[in-house]
């Protein structure tokens, strides 16, 4: 009892210091609804969250018995997978436009195998990009953020990372030649690959992810920098 009352104590005394050394920031001239950083919480509050956050990861790892470790490695391709099914197969945008639906009017409308699309709707809720609820399934914040409309949409990166990154990925695991993992999988650079017409489909999707970026550098920069000026112009120069 005494040491849970001493672990209590000194978890509210880094609590304290870190509300009490929090900067306050400076609020941007104008920040667009649209934008990522309105989704930050106050200083206090996100340095806290981000402790807590960073302790209890800690603590789950430190605690984590080898087999599992390896176990959760080997498997975490599996919500990659999962993320990238509904963002594909269009499950996604069709929760953020219809609410809360049933898996099988999602399957119906989109022309889907009834069976499969209900179970990786489950796997969904699994990962918490779905929330379900009476067999009617919505989109949770995380999930919400994949839909192509998103304001903030992680859609193209999501669809980049899972496609041709994927590959290179699992081409560089070769280890035995100089050669990049893209050379190997797609036998061209990145760059060269990427600029031919025929995959004008994949450089778009690189576009989006590197948009998608850019917002979170801007808002996390400009939630900590006040402007020369009250009408000054900031550009943002490089990306894709």
């Amino acid at each position: 009892m005494r040491t849970c009352a001493i672990i209590v104590a000194v978890l509210a005394a880094a609590i304290g210091t870190l509300i009490a050394t929090s900067p306050a920031g400076v609020t941007p001239a104008h920040v667009p609804s649209a934008s990522p950083t309105t989704m930050l919480p106050p200083w206090p509050v996100f340095r806290v969250a981000i402790a807590l956050n960073e302790f209890f990861e800690a603590a789950a790892v430190a605690t984590r018995p080898p087999p599992v470790q390896i176990k959760s490695l080997a498997t975490a391709y599996w919500q990659s997978e999962v993320a990238y099914s509904l963002t594909k197969s269009g499950i996604i945008d069709e929760l953020g436009k219809a609410g809360g639906v049933t898996c099988a009017a999602v399957a119906s409308s989109l022309g889907l195998v009834h069976d499969f699309a209900c179970r990786m709707m489950n796997a969904g809720v699994g990962v918490k990009l779905l929330a379900e609820d009476a067999k009617v399934y919505t989109l949770t914040g995380a999930g919400d953020m994949l839909r192509a409309d998103h304001p903030a949409s992680l859609r193209d990166f999501m669809l980049m990372i899972n496609e041709e990154t994927k590959s290179s990925w699992r081409a560089a695991g070769n280890l035995k030649t100089k050669a990049s993992g893209f050379r190997q999988a797609f036998d061209k650079e990145f760059w060269e690959w990427h600029s031919e017409p025929a995959h004008s489909m994949q450089m778009a999707q690189f576009d989006g992810a590197m948009k998608a970026f850019s917002g979170e550098m801007s808002g996390s920069l400009l939630s900590d920098w006040a402007p020369p000026t009250p009408n000054a112009t900031v550009c943002d120069i490089g990306g894709s």
